[in-house]
């Protein structure tokens, strides 16, 4: 008896601790991702008779606090239990009552686990529309269109419904989901295709949409394809060409097929470029956009012409006369982005871009210059100049980090590169900090200025590379200064110095001084392309850059042999935060060592 007694208190308090698993479900739920197995509830699910926690996450569904039915959602999605029996206590529960967060929450949780049954839960579709029509918040609406495709795929209540959403009822989003959820249907769908169409053309004759509508005009496009794709063979190469020569309005399908088969065939589609080319010089709003898209998956190849219509679209203004970006252009960027790693010929149309007064085609150009790598070289003197103008823009912010990663992929001292450089490090604008406390910016372009020092080598004069070392000090100490240093701006400087080898040799004192005092956060820096932000997933840390920053200078380093031979045998530095320097900053100090003796 008292061994019973003690399993049931045991069982209540693990039930009790289920709780603690709502974090894992969240997202999963609300967001339609994949649901984690909860630990806990694995446990559970061994230890407890499994109608014990049936009954309990039954009556869950019922609370209030979505956080509860999430933990329900989460464990009658990763269980064998009757669909009847769940679909039945989630009926009464389907109703719009408010705009409260919790109660819109609740219903969008419900509705994943209705679709998880897909048709078993049939009688659940009335109540799913009301919510489709009804839900104050968007995501509660959302997620009841992409159940009732699972429930009922070929019912024609659903595709009523869903084809009524496309046309704005709420938001933006109701025309993404409300196509994504056509595409999960079956054949039914294909009566949506002039619908899809339409809407497509609506989107696009705004020219002034915002992200928003960019979804939306997407979402409606490629759930087109899908529906098409699933519905209809792909036509042969020729006779996708042949039907983009004359292309009809009226079935849509049809041309996207095109489209679709020209994008599958990518370069070797590329007799197609001229097609496409003519398409988005005509007036039918619905082509245009699919036809800049394809240009992306061919490529530009060495007709000039694709590269110069890109860029014009991209720099096209809306109907309000201003920059932002229309529907056309936000594709017109991507499609640059697609085809130019491995199109060297569009080299001399951007670089011409980079002359562009709109500063979102400078920065689409730099970014696809940067893509192409060393074929950028020509761009070296436009880039310059492109640098100096952003220091003069309030606007520039978004810019740099562009420009700066296309100076890396250039990495030579051509057309007043590393000039330019500098004299943007000495900006008033650009030595401030931002809300975080660090200066990525001006770390960046000193990675820039590095990654230059470092290519070019022998090239590089002498006196220009002491004025460096003398700037490199200078930053090393202001980015130390204050109770905690700039971590960025460190990493920066330190790559400088590191770059410059043996002239980097002033900078050694505050090097080692840096990693005595433990002065630096320890928090973790993520680097992409090239560029270094704060994140969550460590590439290097400030200690470890300092390291090798000593270890290259060379023999100017034997005075922090010692520290890095302390470094090299002791544990892992931990701040006063708790936070611990990388794993690898021991093999660093002893690569270090390694280096400077054989300077030495």
């Amino acid at each position: 008896m008292l061994e019973m007694c003690s399993w049931w208190r045991n069982e209540a308090q693990l039930i009790m601790k289920i709780s603690t698993c709502v974090a894992v479900g969240l997202v999963a739920a609300w967001g339609g991702l994949p649901e984690p197995v909860c630990p806990l509830e694995a446990r559970a699910a061994e230890t407890a008779p499994a109608l014990i926690l049936e009954e309990k996450y039954l009556a869950d569904l019922a609370r209030p606090e979505p956080d509860k039915v999430s933990s329900a959602v989460n464990y009658f999605m990763q269980h064998k239990t009757a669909a009847a029996k769940v679909v039945l206590a989630v009926l009464p529960l389907l109703k719009v009552t408010s705009n409260d967060y919790n109660d819109n929450s609740r219903l969008s949780a419900l509705a994943d686990l209705l679709g998880h049954y897909g048709p078993q839960a049939k009688t659940a579709i009335p109540q799913l529309i009301e919510i489709a029509e009804t839900a104050k918040q968007d995501w509660a609406r959302e997620r009841s269109r992409i159940a009732l495709a699972k429930i009922g795929p070929d019912d024609g209540r659903v595709f009523a419904a869903l084809s009524k959403s496309l046309r704005w009822t709420h938001s933006p989003g109701d025309v993404v989901t409300s196509a994504q959820a056509l595409a999960k249907m079956g054949p039914i769908a294909t009566r949506a295709i002039p619908d899809l169409g339409q809407q497509i053309r609506e989107l696009e004759k705004t020219r002034a949409m915002q992200f928003a509508d960019v979804s939306a005009a997407y979402g409606a496009y490629y759930a087109l394809g899908e529906i098409a794709l699933k519905n209809r063979p792909l036509p042969s190469l020729a006779e996708a060409i042949k039907t983009l020569e004359r292309i009809d309005q009226a079935a849509p399908d049809k041309s996207v097929l095109a489209f679709l088969q020209l994008q599958k065939s990518g370069r070797s589609a590329a007799q197609a470029v001229p097609l496409l080319l003519s398409i988005i010089g005509r007036d039918e709003e619905f082509s245009q956009g699919a036809a800049i898209d394809t240009l992306g998956f061919i490529g530009v190849g060495a007709d000039l012409r694709a590269t110069q219509t890109l860029v014009a679209v991209l720099a096209r203004r809306n109907r309000f006369g201003t920059d932002d970006q229309t529907f056309l252009s936000q594709i017109a960027q991507n499609a640059l982005f697609k085809a130019t790693p491995a199109d060297a010929a569009a080299v001399p149309a951007l670089v011409e871009a980079l002359k562009n007064p709109q500063p979102r085609v400078r920065i689409v150009a730099a970014r696809a210059l940067a893509n192409i790598g060393v074929a950028s070289l020509p761009a070296a003197a436009n880039l310059s100049a492109a640098l100096r103008a952003t220091d003069e823009k309030t606007d520039s912010y978004d810019e740099w980090p562009q420009l700066t990663r296309l100076a890396m992929a250039i990495g030579q001292d051509q057309g007043g590169l590393l000039d330019a450089l500098l004299q943007l490090l000495d900006s008033p604008r650009v030595l401030g900090r931002d809300q975080a406390g660090s200066s990525p910016t001006r770390a960046n372009l000193w990675i820039a200025v590095a990654t230059i020092v470092a290519q070019s080598g022998a090239k590089l004069e002498n006196s220009k590379r002491r004025a460096i070392a003398t700037r490199v000090i200078k930053t090393l100490e202001l980015a130390c200064q204050g109770e905690r240093p700039d971590d960025l701006l460190l990493v920066g400087a330190a790559r400088a110095a590191a770059a410059l080898g043996a002239q980097g040799k002033d900078a050694v004192p505050i090097l080692m001084h840096t990693i005595q005092s433990q002065r630096w956060r320890g928090m973790k820096i993520a680097e992409r392309d090239g560029m270094i932000f704060y994140g969550y997933i460590a590439s290097t840390s400030v200690p470890l850059e300092v390291i090798r920053a000593l270890g290259r200078i060379g023999k100017s380093s034997a005075p922090a042999l010692p520290l890095l031979q302390t470094l090299a045998e002791a544990k892992p530095m931990v701040d006063p935060d708790g936070n611990a320097s990388p794993p690898n900053s021991s093999d660093a100090a002893r690569e270090a060592i390694r280096q400077i003796n054989a300077a030495t």
